[in-house]
């Protein structure tokens, strides 16, 4: 049996919770902009067609942003350095 299961706060917990709160906001997102158009949030192809979108939407528009060009590939070590 574990003694102590204690342990102390680490400085990047903070991101666990950001990271739940951008998922609540895309799936808001999504139900409410679908929902809008007069189609069901139920649709698979819709669905799918939304997560590639907000999945390549840093790639295409934040990586670039920043300076790293195109996916990335301007960053030192190129794409794999960005996933990593």
């Amino acid at each position: 049996m574990h003694t102590d299961i204690y342990t102390p706060q680490m400085s990047n917990e903070i991101a666990v919770p950001r990271a739940h709160a951008i998922g609540v906001v895309l799936t808001t997102l999504y139900i409410w902009t679908v929902s809008h158009c007069g189609r069901s949030p139920r649709n698979l192809s819709l669905a799918l067609a939304f997560g590639l979108f907000s999945n390549l939407l840093p790639w295409l528009l934040t990586l670039p942003a920043m300076g790293y060009g195109f996916f990335g590939v301007k960053r030192a070590g190129g794409v794999g350095s960005v996933s990593q």
